[in-house]
């Protein structure tokens, strides 16, 4: 087996055999052949715009539990709860793809989540996120008094995104891409508590209501959110975002 090479590569090979006559060495070669590898891998534009091939172990996303690895989606998919993300994750939205996450994705601090397209950048990814989540980004902890999860780190290279935060009675909002939203402030002798709609659409989450003499715990921070500058926004509001990147 010949080790190292690089995929859609043309090679050729010759084999030769070397003799000894009359203490001369002798080099006979036989025929060359050729033959071209294949893709391993799956293509994708990396953040300076040029076409990538991805590691050959890479999988089809599947399941709310994602580890370290390389992942893409194709067609179309709904995924019905929210994910989390643990460890190095890359994921590739293959050109013509829609993958939907109804309850949004959790990138937790530590963590990181890489979005890539491809060369028509098509692909799109929607995070609808519940409960004063972040679309992509922190979890919410809705009882009293709780700050809100900042978001770990997000890289959106390629793509159309769509992360909306959720809202919670009590709870701050979360962040369409980044912290999520704070607890309430329990129930005191003042009114109950409402939740701080007013999260970002890209940073931090919205801060719980108070109650009584006890104030809503505070909005995650955003963590670390890198963007590509080709970017363009078409929605960019309280709690919600819409990313597209195109091509060039």
């Amino acid at each position: 087996m010949i080790e190292g090479l690089q995929p859609e590569t043309s090679y050729f090979v010759r084999a030769y055999t070397i003799s000894l006559e009359g203490g001369t060495p002798r080099i006979t070669y036989g025929n060359q052949v050729s033959f071209t590898t294949i893709e391993g891998g799956v293509r994708y534009i990396d953040a300076n715009g040029a076409s990538q091939i991805s590691p050959s172990n890479i999988s089809e996303l599947d399941g709310t539990q994602i580890g370290t690895g390389w992942y893409f989606v194709s067609g179309n998919r709904t995924i019905e709860s929210r994910i989390t993300i643990s460890g190095n994750v890359r994921l590739i939205l293959t050109d013509g793809s829609h993958l939907t996450v109804n309850g949004g994705i959790n990138v937790p601090p530590g963590s990181s989540f890489t979005i890539y397209g491809q060369t028509n950048g098509t692909g799109r990814l929607t995070a609808l996120a519940t409960q004063g989540n972040a679309g992509i980004g922190g979890n919410t902890n809705a009882s009293c008094l709780i700050s809100g999860q900042s978001g770990g780190t997000v890289i959106i290279n390629g793509g159309v995104i769509i992360a909306t935060g959720g809202n919670a009675s009590g709870s701050g909002g979360g962040a369409g891409i980044g912290g999520s939203g704070g607890g309430s402030g329990g129930f005191g002798s003042g009114p109950s508590a409402h939740g701080n709609t007013n999260s970002q659409s890209i940073g931090n989450g919205a801060s719980g209501g108070s109650s009584g003499n006890s104030s809503g715990g505070s909005g995650g921070s955003e963590g670390i959110i890198n963007i590509s500058p080709r970017a363009q926004y078409p929605i960019q509001e309280h709690g919600r975002v819409r990313i597209v990147i195109p091509r060039n």
